[in-house]
């Protein structure tokens, strides 16, 4: 005999901010689940329960139907929706506590240490900018419009790349960075010799993996990218810094180092100090690349956000430099960081190695931001944007060298920079710059300090500002540094 219709105790409470539907989801799924609503109660029919509840009757079908499909409801002919069986989920008996047990060490590998580390050196600001942290603000605090259009379009189509995507990035975006490149940097690059990474820091990792072994010296410039120096002591390599001048990497030492496997170089913004790598020392690391054997990682760090309005041509674009050089760039600064797209463009006899380890890294990067950058650059919109976040990064940069300036002048000094998102201010010796960085930290003023970043044997010290901030956020932070500068020096004087 068939069960009665039981009509449940429902309600829409006109309070509660969750739809119509979702009340009504959440209240049936809570009684079934307490028993209250048993195996084989049958529920009125739709149309009568969307007049109870005073709801169209599509919201009443929507809930059952989600019901049915999670296995709570299922459909009779002729009898409408009953109550389904629930699997039977016995609850684990509980125990006593178990006796300590002693435990011995536990193996744990040197690369665990670095890691550990690299964490504890991450700074908690990059999380959240604040002055002066060197992050370009970009799309994040202005979207542009065409970008959000565009992604706008994409969260409507659902159904679009949701499967498994090639380890080397969605082809129409490898096609449309091979045509940027050679439109803007002179760079060749076949999209099949274009690896999509979730930016530089994972490019080098992966890189680290295919060109060297484990012992192999890798020379870095010193101050430096100092995740990027952890990534490869993190995969194996012996990690050699090199000093740089206003040329860039000293060359010279790089040859001196003899047995150099490979040199990872920011030459069109040597990050920190700002300066481009020469012509005559980008020709000198080709030729001890294509000499020795050796690895060039060129990182285009910067070069599109520039206090100066040119830009040198990357030694990927000089002949021969195909062979032995790994160009890579990010979309951190010109987008925003967490759109977590990069790409290297890598000779052709390692293309499939760097894609089979991108496969067993990650397997590949979601393909949905990829589409929306690829045309979001083939429509012209983002070198529309770039231009215009080029021009508001020099004005910004004029505004706040003049105002440091008056304000910083009696305690160091601004090294001339023709390129990048910060300042670099050379503190008078008679402060340590990670005590006064300790103290503006506590007044949410973030500054990176060189002495930091720089190599021991070769101490920097000053500040990195990061400068593409409104006047009302630059003025009162730089009267901040002052006022703790000012109170250092009168403490010391005491």
């Amino acid at each position: 005999m068939a069960k009665p219709i039981v009509i449940p105790a429902l309600s829409i409470d006109p309070v509660d901010p969750a739809p119509k539907y979702q009340q009504i989801r959440r209240e049936l799924t809570r009684q079934i689940e307490a028993g209250i609503l048993t195996p084989g109660t049958r529920l009125p029919g739709i149309r009568k329960l969307a007049r109870l509840l005073s709801v169209s009757p599509d919201t009443v079908k929507r809930v059952f139907d989600d019901l049915a499909d999670e296995g709570y409801l299922k459909s009779i002919p002729r009898s409408g929706f009953v109550v389904d069986r629930l699997p039977d989920v016995r609850p684990v008996p509980k125990t006593s506590d178990p006796a300590p047990f002693p435990l011995g060490p536990r193996h744990s590998s040197e690369t665990a240490a670095l890691a550990a580390a690299a964490l504890r050196d991450y700074s908690p600001a990059f999380s959240n900018p604040a002055p002066f942290v060197g992050i370009a603000t970009g799309m994040a605090s202005d979207p542009d419009p065409v970008w959000t259009r565009l992604s706008a379009q994409l969260a409507r189509m659902t159904w679009r790349h949701t499967g498994y995507s090639d380890p080397r990035g969605y082809g129409p975006l490898r096609e449309t960075l091979s045509d940027l490149l050679r439109r803007l940097r002179g760079i060749a690059a076949d999209p099949d010799d274009i690896i999509i990474t979730t930016g530089s820091v994972q490019t080098a990792s992966i890189a680290s993996q295919i060109l060297f072994s484990a012992g192999d010296t890798v020379c870095v410039e010193s101050p430096g990218l100092k995740l990027v120096s952890d990534v490869l002591a993190f995969r194996g390599c012996r990690v050699k810094k090199i000093p740089v001048d206003t040329d860039g990497i000293l060359t010279s030492e790089v040859e001196a180092a003899g047995n150099a496997a490979g040199v990872y170089v920011t030459s069109a913004c040597q990050y920190p100090l700002g300066f481009e790598l020469s012509s005559d020392r980008r020709a000198a690391l080709l030729s001890w690349a294509l000499k020795t054997g050796g690895w060039i990682i060129e990182d285009d760090y910067n070069s599109f956000l520039r206090v100066s309005e040119s830009v040198s041509a990357p030694s990927r674009s000089i002949a021969g430099a195909e062979s032995c050089t790994i160009f890579l760039a990010s979309f951190s600064t010109t987008v925003f960081p967490g759109v977590r797209i990069g790409f290297a463009a890598v000779p052709h006899e390692v293309s499939d190695a760097f894609a089979g380890a991108k496969l067993l890294t990650d397997r590949h990067n979601p393909e949905n931001l990829q589409a929306v950058l690829s045309e979001y650059i083939r429509s012209g919109a983002w070198d529309s944007h770039v231009r215009k976040l080029a021009r508001r990064y020099r004005e910004r940069y004029r505004f706040f060298m003049e105002a440091a300036g008056k304000r910083l002048s009696p305690f160091g000094e601004f090294s001339e920079t023709k390129s990048g998102k910060h300042a670099v201010f050379l503190l008078d010796p008679a402060f340590r710059d990670t005590e006064a960085a300790a103290i503006l930290e506590k007044s949410g003023i973030f500054v990176c300090t060189l002495s930091v970043i720089s190599d021991p044997a070769r101490p920097m010290n000053g500040f990195l500002f990061g400068y593409a901030y409104p006047p009302e956020t630059v003025l009162p932070a730089l009267d901040r540094v002052r006022e703790v500068l000012t109170s250092l020096a009168l403490r010391k004087k005491a």
